[in-house]
Order: C-alpha cells, then structure tokens, then sequence
C-alpha cells in the first residue's frame, strides 16, 4: 500500500496521529456514512444535464486514477449516491498505517495499548503465509489505490497464488473493478472463468 498514488489519500495519510486524536476528542466513531444528504447532492451536481457533471467525474478520478472512457457518466448520481460507504474511523486509520508503515500488521493503538493489547510497542504483522486458500490477484496499471509494485509486494509474501493477473487496459482504474462500461468483459468473465476452477 506505500506505493499508491492517489493524491488525496496519501494527504489523509500523512494526518492519520492527528486525525485519531483529533476524531476520538469529538466523539466521531464513524467516517462519512451513506446520507441523504450524497444522495441528493449527488443527483443534483452529477446527473446528465448538470454543468457539474464533469467535476463530479474529476473527484473519484482523483482518488483513484482517470479515465474517462470506461466511466458511465449516468451512473454518477448513482455512485456519488454511494460513495463513501462509510466505515469505522479506525478501520480508515488502519488503512493510513499500512500506508506509512508499509506493513501489513495489526491496527496500532498507539505505544502504550499496543503494549498492553500485543505485548509490544508496535503491533505485530500478519502472518500472510498462513492464508492457504487459493488467490488470483487482478491489477491494473492505472490503479492508484493498487500500485503494481505492491501488488508484486503481496504476490511474494502469499503462499498460494494461482495467478497475477493484469487488466488488459492500460488506463483501467480503481473505481473501474465495480463500474467500468467494460468491467465484464476486462476482469469479471476472468474473475468468474478462475472461480469456476476451484
């Protein structure tokens, strides 16, 4: 995860000590839960006629990589209706230290927890030789949240990897995995064909 290139992510990132401290003060356990609020200002601002449409475009790519051509500009009011889905803030804070430390460890509660709850001062890693159930890891090129490097990085450190495989688009991007014009033909026929296999 050290590699990624997503701008506004690797920002977060570089926060996460004080967003912790900052999130825990004001009592907010939660991060950007699904609203009625996204969904009508994403109906509003994304929808086809609006002159925002392309800004709305431009923020998920942004996060996760551009291009253009596989995004279905309809779809936006749907999926800004849906993004972020919303999670804990610690499994945010989670993501941002795998980012910073590039390891995949436990969640760090900081020195002194982590000390009572592992019995160190950091949080030990994941064993990931112990994940024994058959992986294919799909990557693209243009993945900002996915870099290349450590899917390779992955690849190396799980012991049954049946296949490492590449999206046959150069600009196939994050967002792409669940809303690409061609998501069934580039990924998902190849998801399915290797399921079918085990």
């Amino acid at each position: 995860m050290s590699n990624l290139k997503s701008p506004v992510i690797r920002l977060m990132a570089t926060f996460d000590n004080t967003l912790d401290v900052l999130l825990k003060m004001i009592g907010v356990y939660e991060f950007l839960p699904n609203s009625e609020f996204l969904t009508l200002v994403g109906g509003l601002f994304c929808k086809d006629d609006a002159l925002t449409q392309k800004l709305c475009g431009n923020i998920l790519f942004l996060m996760c990589g551009f291009n253009q051509d596989q995004l279905n500009t309809t779809l936006l009011p749907v999926i800004m209706g849906h993004l972020p889905a919303g999670s804990s803030t610690n499994q945010l804070l989670h993501y941002a230290q795998g980012i910073n430390s590039a390891k995949y460890r436990q969640f760090s509660y900081g020195m002194i927890k982590n000390l009572a709850n592992y019995g160190s001062l950091t949080p030990p890693d994941y064993d990931l030789s112990k994940i024994t159930a058959p992986v294919f890891l799909h990557w693209s090129d243009n993945d900002w949240m996915a870099d290349p490097k450590d899917v390779r990085e992955l690849q190396n450190k799980l012991p049954n990897v049946k296949g490492s495989i590449r999206v046959p688009l150069t600009e196939f991007n994050h967002l792409d995995y669940m809303w690409a014009i061609d998501a069934k033909p580039l990924l998902y026929d190849t998801v399915l064909e290797n399921m079918k296999k085990y």
